[in-house]
């Protein structure tokens, strides 16, 4: 989905801001200018939340109930989120809303969204996979094994659940590591050779810091 692609790249920009501008501001203090600690990070926090602790967590209580609609699943983020400046309801009764991302608003459609997140897979099969005499197949299937295992458990490892976990285990990997980045500039939204739009560019370079 393209939400979980922008929540991480929401993450991903505030990792590159808090690690650019605590190594500027470091270098601040190793010169012995006078300055302010400032966390940059903080400015994406609110839309962090606002996906992590409502949109992904309001999806992930939906899925436990049968009766449950993509159409109850936008009131409730709508409830939780009203009065809020980064959320927008396209329209009452709507599937469709819009979110205020560091990089400006997209636009979304709650449609079909329950059903594929629970993405119900047959037992028998991921068991098959798993018990795989090639490795490669039953390390690939182990988990979706398991997964479907806790299923019939009780315990709902839905695509939103287990995103969230290979996120937070990315995000600890690349906050112990030294990142690198590399700025990608987009030059014009018609993919057009040998064509600059200003405005367009000036944005990103604004976003990349």
């Amino acid at each position: 989905e393209q939400l979980c692609i922008n929540f991480t790249n929401e993450r991903l920009q505030q990792l590159f801001n808090q690690h650019m501008f605590r190594e500027e501001q470091e270098e601040y203090r190793r010169e012995q200018i006078p300055w302010d600690g400032v966390d940059f990070g903080l400015d994406l926090q609110p839309c962090i939340d606002l996906l992590d602790k409502v949109v992904l967590d309001v999806l992930e209580d939906q899925c436990l109930f049968p009766l449950a609609t993509d159409k109850t699943y936008v009131e409730q983020i709508a409830k939780k989120l009203e009065g809020s400046p980064l959320f927008k309801l396209q329209a009452p009764n709507s599937l469709a809303f819009a979110i205020r991302h560091y990089a400006g608003p997209v636009q979304y459609h709650a449609g079909g969204w329950i059903d594929r997140n629970r993405d119900p897979l047959n037992d028998n099969l991921t068991g098959l996979l798993a018990a795989s005499t090639r490795q490669i197949v039953a390390d690939l299937w182990g988990d979706t094994a398991l997964s479907v295992a806790n299923v019939r458990g009780g315990s709902m490892r839905t695509i939103g659940r287990v995103y969230k976990e290979q996120l937070a285990g990315l995000m600890n990997v690349l906050k112990a590591a030294t990142p690198h980045f590399v700025r990608c500039i987009i030059p014009n939204l018609q993919k057009r050779p040998g064509m600059l739009t200003r405005p367009l560019i000036l944005d990103q370079l604004r976003c990349n810091g």
